[in-house]
């Protein structure tokens, strides 16, 4: 009997263990739950003929998600439209792990595409970008093409 005894102990003992771990690791899990947003949903841009020498893009950035300045690139697609060098405003100095200070845009940002000549019509604009949650997680560069008219 005090055999019988012992190895319940034992197994109870196991079990609580058992469930104490399995508590510690779903409180872990629950501290940040919710779930990565796809970067298209986490960084949504937007396009439009600021005047006939320039585009403006603006970029909505959820909350705890940033981008990083240095990895802009933006290219137009569409042949009729020549395209010279983002002009961007001011963002956040960060330290970045991988990339050590840099610049980075949290909530939004605009940036301008001057025109070398002015469009009719549409215009593409395919824009690379990276960026990082503030939990961790960083995206592998994305592309977002944006459609603009001009009229």
């Amino acid at each position: 009997m005090c055999k019988m005894s012992t190895s319940i102990r034992l197994y109870l003992l196991g079990f609580f263990i058992l469930l104490l771990i399995s508590s510690m690791i779903a409180s872990i899990c629950q501290a940040d739950d919710s779930p990565i947003l796809d970067p298209q949903e986490a960084f949504i841009l937007s396009g439009s003929i600021r005047s006939n020498n320039s585009i403006v893009l603006n970029y909505h950035i959820e909350e705890g998600y940033y981008l990083y300045k240095s990895k802009f690139e933006v290219i137009s697609l569409s042949e009729s439209a020549q395209i010279g060098d983002p002009i961007f405003f001011a963002g956040e100095q960060h330290t970045d792990e991988f990339f050590g200070e840099t610049v980075v845009f949290r909530n939004k940002t605009t940036i301008i595409v001057p025109l070398i000549k002015p469009i009719e019509g549409k215009i593409q604009i395919l824009v690379t970008a990276q960026g990082c949650t503030d939990s961790g997680f960083c995206f592998i560069p994305f592309d977002t093409v944006v459609d603009i008219y001009a009229f």
